[in-house]
């Protein structure tokens, strides 16, 4: 037994290293270099003290030096010639040193990941190495937190690859984005929920500055710890999260809300600061529709099928109580009762439920953090906690107890 528990943890390392390491080398020898790696190029610059001409010039010559002509040209005209929107955009930004300064409020609001881009920059000379290089790094780490939340939720770390390619963890490592900064940081959230940490107040108001839009995370989270009776805490790290966020916006000169949305998932334009928000109704609806489309045709879509499945299964268990407020109070139990599930399913889904309701743009890097939580989740509870060849049977009780976790109806009387 002893050596079976010892060859077990010695193919887990192996499983965890080499999945780390593959991430890691592919992120950083085969970028993705997609656009944002101009606007968080410039708005390091701009941190630099760089503005107008000076600030453009530099941004592109340091792109230009780090991708293909070919890229560059991608970067610079677009990717299909047919659309001239798109081509328009990005000819335009490239030309006006004032389409470009107009972009980076919309990036430098990830501060952190700028700033460690910076210090990473100056390492390897240059700023768009960096933005890759930075991501692969937090996305192998986050792949190292995974697995602890793997172990904790009791399923084998055989899983560890497969959900880091279903959810999307690889992908983040090639990107020039804080993407994967994020999810290393909500990872960890999620992490010390789990554990009951302390530092889960910490995480969590610190969550804004690696991404703003992880507030609502940090809202989740803090509000499971407050219905966990750990209410001071609780408050005062929600307090600090709203402080940061709002003061990130105002600090990077944020558009807000109408004008992100307008320029984000109505009609690019190099000149957002001068936008004029549309008047048709329609321009509000029709990105809802695209973007629950996308949701659903997306490689993350089984995670989301099967919380939907189970949701859909307590909404039709007792006709006598309104939907809502049957939910409402399940979603209440289980946050006292079932802290897995709690974590892992009732957090990341109402993080993405919140997201579409606010930014109707269904982009997966924006979910990869609660598609993998999710996977851990169902595949926790495709058997009883998680029961496997490679672990001990549960008696009757115990079994029953886990079962219950998932469906207080089914557990033990």
């Amino acid at each position: 037994m002893r050596q079976m528990s010892s060859l077990s943890t010695a193919v887990s390392w192996v499983v965890l290293c080499v999945t780390v390491a593959c991430v890691l080398l592919v992120g950083i020898k085969k970028p993705s270099q997609d656009w944002d790696i101009i606007a968080y190029v410039a708005s390091a610059y701009q941190l630099d003290g760089l503005r107008g001409q000076e600030l453009s010039s530099r941004t592109y010559a340091d792109v230009r030096a780090d991708v293909s002509d070919d890229k560059f040209k991608t970067l610079t005209e677009g990717d299909h010639p047919g659309n001239l929107v798109e081509s328009n955009y990005r000819k335009t930004v490239y030309s006006d040193p004032k389409a470009l300064t107009e972009q980076i409020p919309f990036y430098s609001i990830k501060i952190v990941y700028i700033e460690l881009l910076r210090l990473v920059g100056h390492v390897v000379d240059s700023y768009s190495k960096s933005t890759y290089i930075v991501s692969s790094v937090f996305s192998a780490l986050g792949i190292v937190v995974l697995s602890r939340v793997l172990y904790i939720a009791n399923v084998h770390f055989l899983a560890l690859p497969f959900i880091v390619m279903g959810s999307g963890v690889s992908e983040l490592a090639k990107t020039s984005s804080a993407d994967s900064l994020a999810v290393f940081a909500g990872m960890l959230c999620i992490l010390a929920l789990l554990k009951r940490s302390r530092m889960v107040f910490l995480l969590a108001a610190i969550l804004p500055a690696m991404r703003t839009d992880y507030i609502l995370i940090s809202m989740l989270v803090l509000a499971v710890e407050f219905v966990r009776e750990r209410r001071a805490a609780s408050i005062i790290s929600a307090a600090v999260a709203l402080l940061a966020y709002i003061s990130i916006n105002k600090f990077s000169g944020n558009y807000g809300w109408l004008t992100l949305f307008n320029h984000s998932v109505v009609a690019a334009t190099p000149y957002p600061a001068e936008l004029t928000p549309s008047s048709n109704w329609m321009d509000y609806i029709r990105p809802y529709v695209a973007a629950i489309y996308d949701m659903i045709s997306s490689s993350n879509s089984i995670a989301y099928v099967v919380a939907i499945y189970f949701v859909c299964a307590l909404l039709l268990r007792d006709w006598r109580i309104p939907p809502i407020s049957r939910l409402a109070r399940y979603v209440l139990m289980v946050c006292r009762k079932d802290i897995q599930s709690t974590a892992l399913l009732v957090v990341p889904i109402l993080f993405v439920a919140g997201h579409l309701l606010m930014f109707p743009d269904y982009e997966p890097r924006f979910f990869v953090l609660s598609a993998a939580l999710a996977l851990v989740w169902i595949l926790s509870k495709g058997t009883i906690k998680g029961l496997a060849p490679w672990q001990r049977a549960r008696s009757p009780t115990e079994a029953s107890a886990a079962v219950g976790a998932l469906d207080p109806s089914l557990g033990p009387a």
